[in-house]
């Protein structure tokens, strides 16, 4: 189970002093868990992705990206996002008051 949420772009760039194409990366990171996804995706290529991700880990301090995502989940929520979902929560529908399967409405509040 992963969970992924947008972070707030501009409070990271000017945070961790960021270039643009290091903001986006790291935005996608955040949302795939996955380098050569992230690339992809913000049309860069799989080295040019890995040379960004070493200029990110030295702004901010960190050595891997398990590091990093921890370090932006920790920042997010100081950035006021509170209602994060899993993947398989948004999928389920937990999380945002419904009820798991076999719950009944009785025993939800109990």
């Amino acid at each position: 189970m992963f969970i992924t949420m947008p972070i707030d772009s501009e409070k990271v760039k000017s945070t961790y002093k960021l270039t643009g194409t290091e903001t986006r990366l790291v935005q996608s990171l955040c949302e795939t868990l996955d380098l050569a996804l992230s690339a992809k995706a913000i049309g860069i290529t799989k080295e040019h992705a890995r040379t960004r991700l070493k200029q990110i880990f030295a702004k901010t301090g960190t050595r891997k990206q398990v590091e990093l995502i921890l370090l932006l989940t920790q920042t997010r929520s100081e950035y006021g996002y509170k209602n994060c979902q899993s993947d398989s929560d948004r999928m389920t529908g937990r999380g945002a008051g419904l009820l798991s399967p076999g719950e009944s409405q009785n025993n939800k509040y109990q």
